[in-house]
C-alpha cells in the first residue's frame, strides 16, 4: 500500500510485483537506470536519515514526507550506493499538546476474477481421455482458496509537552492469499521521541521501529498441475495415514493439495531500525549534532 502512494506520485518509478497479489510476494522497484523487472539495481531507502532502510518496514501511517533523488546529487551525498536513485522518507514527529491517539482498521477479500476453464470428470470420461476413478473433482477449485480475507489494523497516540514529546505506533497485519497455504503474519511498532534538556539547547531525538513478519509461501506449480489431472482422481483418502492422496510412482503427476498441506515452506523477517541524534546549540545562530543508527534485517 506504501509503495502503491509513492507510484502514484512519482514519475518514472516502476513497481513490479514478482507473483501478482500474493500477500508474499516480491517487489522490484526501479526509480533511474535499466527499467527491467529483472534488473537488481534498484533505489537506496533512507529512512530517518539511516540508508539502506527497507521500505516495507514502514506504515504509510507513519510517513511525514518522501523525497526522491535521481539525478548527480544522490550520488554525491551517498555515492555508488545510489546510482539506481535515493528515495528519502521521513517519519512523523510527536506534536506538543494533549494526547492524541487514532485507530485505523483495514478489512479486505479477494476474488479470482476468471478462472481457466478445464474439463469436468464427465466431460474427461465422455472424451476417452483416461481411467474413471470414480470421483469428480475440480482441481482449480481445490488448490485455490474463495474470498480470502485478510486484515489490517494500527494504532497510533502521540502528544507531549515543550521538552518531551513521544509519537508511537502499533501495527498487524493478518493476510491470506488466493493460493491455498499463501499467508502472511505482520507485527511490529515504532517509537519516536524529542527530549530537551538546558533550556532547550541539547536536544536527543530517538526513532526506534520493528518488524517481525510470519510467511508461509505456497507452490505456483499447483496451478498448472490443477490444470493437468485427471477431474476423476480425489485429493483426500481416509485410508492414508496423512488423510490425503499421496500418488506415487512418478514425477508427472502429484497432489497439488498434498504438496502444499504436507510440507511447511516458511521464512521469518525481522527489521530493527534505531538511530539517536543529539543536537547542541553552541551560540544562537550556531549548533553541532552527531548521530548513532543501527539496522538489522
Amino acid at each position: 500500500n506504501l509503495l502503491l502512494s509513492i507510484h502514484d506520485k512519482v514519475p518514472g518509478l516502476t513497481i513490479s510485483s514478482s507473483n501478482g497479489t500474493d500477500p508474499n510476494a516480491g517487489l522490484s522497484i526501479q526509480l533511474r537506470g535499466i527499467n527491467s523487472i529483472n534488473a537488481g539495481q534498484g533505489p537506496l531507502v533512507v529512512i530517518d536519515g539511516v540508508p539502506g532502510g527497507d521500505i516495507n518496514s514502514v506504515s504509510r501511517e507513519d510517513i511525514e514526507s518522501i523525497n526522491v533523488l535521481r539525478d548527480a546529487s544522490a550520488a554525491a551525498i551517498y555515492g555508488t550506493r545510489a546510482s539506481g536513485g535515493v528515495i528519502l522518507i521521513t517519519t512523523k514527529k510527536a506534536k506538543i499538546g494533549a494526547a492524541n491517539v487514532t485507530f485505523t482498521s483495514e478489512l479486505f477479500t479477494e476474488t479470482i476474477r476468471k478462472r481457466p476453464e478445464s474439463l469436468s470428470g464427465d466431460e474427461f470420461v465422455n472424451n476417452g481421455l483416461g481411467t474413471d476413478f470414480g470421483y469428480r473433482t475440480d482441481w482449480y477449485k481445490e488448490v485455490t482458496n474463495k474470498n480470502p480475507f485478510s486484515q489490517r489494523y494500527v494504532l497510533n497516540a502521540n502528544g507531549g509537552s515543550e521538552n518531551a514529546q513521544v509519537y508511537a505506533t502499533a501495527t498487524m497485519r493478518d493476510a491470506k492469499g488466493i493460493a491455498i497455504g499463501s499467508k502472511r503474519k505482520e507485527m511490529g511498532g515504532r517509537i519516536n521521541t524529542i527530549f530537551k534538556f538546558f533550556n532547550g539547547k541539547a536536544q536527543l531525538s530517538t526513532n526506534l521501529s520493528y518488524n517481525q513478519v510470519d510467511a508461509d509461501f505456497t507452490n505456483n506449480d499447483i496451478f498448472n498441475m490443477a490444470l493437468v489431472l485427471n477431474p476423476t482422481e480425489t485429493p483426500y483418502n481416509p485410508a492414508d495415514v496423512t488423510g490425503y492422496n499421496v500418488m506415487v510412482g512418478g514425477y508427472e503427476y502429484w497432489n497439488p493439495v498434498a504438496e502444499v498441506m504436507l510440507r511447511k515452506d516458511q521464512n521469518q523477517y525481522k527489521y530493527l531500525l534505531a538511530s539517536s541524534t543529539l543536537k547542541i546549540d553552541l551560540t544562537k545562530d550556531l549548533s553541532t549534532s552527531g548521530m548513532v543508527a543501527v539496522k538489522n534485517n
